[in-house]
C-alpha cells in the first residue's frame, strides 16, 4: 500500500473549478442596466430608432446571459435577482418610451390597453394577497406573450407604424397569459405545473427544483 509523502509538492486536484467565463453572464446583465441611462438620453433627444436598436441589443443580452449561465453552471439566486431587475426596468422603460415617442398609438388603442392593464394589475394584486410577495409563475404563456409584445413594441418604436392584426394577436396572447396566471393563483398551483396548466405535472420535479433552489440560494449567500 502506498502512502503520500509529507513533502509531496503536488497539490491535490480541486473538486470543482469555476469556468473561466463564469463572470460573463452577470457582466451582460450589468451591461443591460448600464445601457438604460444612455437609452433614456436618446429618448429625450427624440431619437426613437436609436432607442429601438439599443433596446433590441439589450434584449439580446437578456437571452444570452441566461443561456450562458445555464451552460456554464453558474446560475444563482443573486444572478437571477439581478437579471429580473434589469428585465423589469427595461420593460417599464420601453412602455414609457412608447408613450413619449409614439403617443398616437395610445390614443388609438387606449380602450383595449386600459382594459387589459386593469385585468393584469388585478391578477398581480390577487397574487400578492395570496402569497404576500410578487408572483412569478414562469408560465410558458407569459414568456410567449412577453416576447411577442416586446417585438411589437420595438417595431412600433422603430417604424412609427403598426399592424392592427399583430396588435390584436399580441393583446390576445397577453390576455390568455394573465388568465392562466389567474387560474394558477386561484388553484394555488404554484409549483410542479410544468410551465402551463395545459401540460401534465412533472412528477418528482417539484421537490428536486425546490432543493436546487435552496442550494443555489445557499451558494449565493456564501459568495
Amino acid at each position: 500500500m502506498k502512502y503520500m509523502k509529507a513533502n509531496d509538492p503536488t497539490p491535490p486536484a480541486p473538486s470543482a473549478r469555476r469556468p473561466a467565463l463564469a463572470w460573463l453572464p452577470n457582466a451582460l446583465t450589468r451591461a443591460r442596466l448600464y445601457a438604460l441611462p444612455v437609452l433614456w438620453v436618446l429618448a429625450f433627444l427624440q431619437l426613437p430608432q436609436a432607442v429601438a436598436i439599443g433596446a433590441a441589443a439589450a434584449a439580446f443580452t437578456d437571452v444570452l446571459d441566461g443561456v450562458l449561465a445555464r451552460r456554464l453552471g453558474v446560475t444563482s439566486r443573486r444572478g437571477g435577482a439581478l437579471d429580473s431587475l434589469a428585465d423589469h426596468l427595461l420593460s417599464i422603460s420601453l412602455v414609457v418610451w412608447l408613450v413619449m415617442l409614439r403617443s398616437e398609438f395610445f390614443r388609438e388603442q387606449g380602450l383595449p390597453l386600459s382594459l387589459w392593464s386593469a385585468f393584469a394589475l388585478g391578477v398581480l394584486v390577487l397574487g400578492w394577497m395570496r402569497r404576500r410577495q410578487p408572483v412569478n409563475l414562469h408560465l410558458y404563456s407569459a414568456k410567449v406573450a412577453g416576447t411577442v409584445g416586446y417585438v411589437f413594441g420595438l417595431l412600433l418604436l422603430y417604424t412609427g407604424t403598426y399592424s392592427r392584426a399583430f396588435f390584436a394577436a399580441a393583446l390576445a396572447l397577453a390576455t390568455l397569459a394573465a388568465l392562466e396566471a389567474l387560474i394558477v393563483i386561484l388553484a394555488r398551483r404554484t409549483d410542479g405545473h410544468g410551465g402551463s396548466i395545459f401540460l401534465p405535472p412533472r412528477r418528482g420535479r417539484g421537490t428536486a427544483a425546490a432543493g436546487a433552489s435552496h442550494m443555489e440560494g445557499a451558494e449565493a449567500d456564501e459568495r
